[in-house]
């Protein structure tokens, strides 16, 4: 159409066509756009982050879970192994009383071989008395009698007599012989009977303990065995896919992490850039009110040249020489206004909009500003409350374990705040807020004596002394917090016999609660 018609024309979006074919002016700024596709991102990033925390933190449960159960069949297999070993046990008791009896068998024939061997060499003195018995009488019936003196018949009638005493005794003793023998062959045959009955009863008996409780044994173990295969192989299933999704989780909060952080990175350039973009921004405002000025007085000549009036009459007596050289002195001062940007104005409506869009996110950001700040004063004061709470249980129990360890001594802790130490840099951090940070520490103070006015401070303590109020502030502290487990170094070198001695004592009671 500009070439068509030979003039040079705007189009909506303000470029300049000429005549000529050339397209000149208009102006878009791309990179505007960008900090709303970061936005989106971070949102995105956010959103993801959030959905992954609940994730992750159900994956731990399952694997505490995981733990827990593994746990319970370890203990399972505890309880199987002490249950093993007291079938194990019952075994070599019954094994070792089939042994004593055994043994009580083997000493029973040993008796029995001794009195065989008594009643043989009771067998044989019989014998040799009834040999003597019959020598004598064969020389009594031999030997004549009637040459014997008096003391001779004497003699032989007391041997005689003896003779009959001793062959009656014989006799007594033979039977009492013959009754050893039959009651020791009575028991003999009693007792082998008695042990070999009770010997197979035994061995019977444990020989089906034995088998039951083996095949019960080894039924159970293998079903126990079965079982904890199955929960080991389930579990460990279970352990795997848990490391696997929580090892995937780590990836995309890493991952999620990193991208949070290139964004929080291109969010402070940008930032910057917008910083940069503003003072652009007020430059551009004001050349574009100089250009409105410019533009205002331009449309005010054109006005006034466009506008028919009386000055027509003018220019109509000129001549045409004339009129030429008016219109070039025109044209020379309407050339000074082609440099001038038509979009400047459209420019400068869209900066409008985002210095509005941008006091708007900033009034917000001051209001989550002060929503924070009030959060930051609430958690200060529940730390200086839960501070207060804290030192005031301390210094009871330090008050307590001091008079126990120094016989009349006393101790307390005190708080030394901000009226006692004044504070040179200020009450305010870098964000506005008021450092509600009244502690400043805790001082020690003790009197060995009892006596108020002889209060001590850490400094003014020799080496035992310091060491007595260090343990009886740790003591203390663990007292309000129990640990399970407790670690001595050489404690007592520094010193005396009489805090040693309490320290012991302290110790000693101390220990039926907690390992040291």
């Amino acid at each position: 159409v500009s070439r068509k018609h030979g003039l040079d024309a705007i189009t909506l979006d303000g470029d300049k066509v000429s005549s000529r074919g050339t397209l000149t002016g208009g102006y878009q700024d791309p990179s505007r756009f960008i900090r709303l596709t970061y936005s989106d991102k971070m949102r995105q990033a956010k959103a993801q982050i959030t959905t992954i925390l609940p994730q992750l933190t159900e994956i731990e449960n399952k694997a505490q879970e995981a733990y827990t159960q593994l746990d319970e069949l370890h203990g399972r297999r505890r309880a199987l192994q002490d249950e093993r070993g007291q079938k194990r046990a019952q075994l070599l008791a019954a094994a070792e009383a089939m042994r004593e009896a055994e043994g009580m068998s083997s000493r029973q024939e040993e008796a029995i071989r001794r009195h065989r061997e008594r009643c043989s060499d009771l067998q044989a003195q019989v014998a040799e008395c009834e040999a003597a018995i019959q020598g004598m009488e064969s020389e009594m019936q031999t030997s004549s009698l009637g040459d014997l003196t008096s003391e001779e018949e004497a003699s032989v009638q007391r041997l005689s007599a003896e003779l009959r005493t001793l062959e009656q005794s014989l006799e007594a003793s033979g039977e009492q012989c013959h009754q050893l023998q039959r009651d020791l062959k009575g028991r003999e045959q009693h007792l082998q009977d008695f042990l070999r009955t009770r010997l197979h009863e035994i061995e019977a008996e444990l020989r089906r303990d034995a088998q039951a409780d083996h095949d019960e044994r080894l039924q159970e173990r293998r079903k126990v065995s079965e079982r904890l295969e199955r929960e080991h192989e389930e579990a460990s299933s279970k352990l795997g896919a848990l490391v696997r999704q929580l090892s995937e989780a780590d990836d995309g909060l890493a991952a999620a992490k990193n991208s949070a952080e290139g964004l929080q990175a291109e969010e402070q350039r940008l930032q910057a850039k917008m910083a940069q973009f503003t003072g652009h921004l007020d430059e551009i405002v004001l050349k574009v009110n100089n250009l409105v000025k410019k533009k205002g007085e331009a449309d005010e000549k054109l006005r006034s040249l466009t506008i028919v009036s009386a000055d027509m009459g003018k220019y109509k007596q000129m001549s045409a020489q004339q009129l030429m050289k008016n219109l070039g002195t025109t044209n020379k001062a309407l050339s000074k206004f082609e440099h001038v940007n038509k979009k400047a104005i459209d420019q400068f409506t869209t900066f409008t909009d985002q210095l509005e869009e941008l006091q708007s996110k900033k009034a917000v950001i001051d209001e989550s500003r002060e929503s924070v700040e009030q959060f930051m004063a609430k958690v200060d004061e529940q730390k200086d409350e839960t501070l207060r709470q804290t030192l005031t249980e301390v210094d009871k129990h330090f008050q307590s374990i001091f008079s126990e360890l120094v016989r009349g001594g006393v101790a307390k802790l005190r708080m030394v705040t901000t009226e006692d130490v004044p504070d040179d840099d200020g009450a305010d951090d870098s964000m506005g807020v008021p450092v509600v940070d009244f502690a400043k520490g805790v001082r020690i103070e003790v009197s060995f004596t009892g006596q108020s006015s002889s209060f001590l401070t850490m400094q003014q303590l020799s080496g035992g002394q310091k060491t007595v109020v260090a343990i009886a502030l740790i003591f203390a502290i663990q007292r309000l917090e129990p640990a399970p487990f407790y670690l001595f170094d050489e404690i007592d070198a520094a010193l005396d016999t009489q805090y040693r001695t309490a320290i012991a004592r302290l110790i000693a009671r101390d220990a039926k609660n907690a390992q040291m």
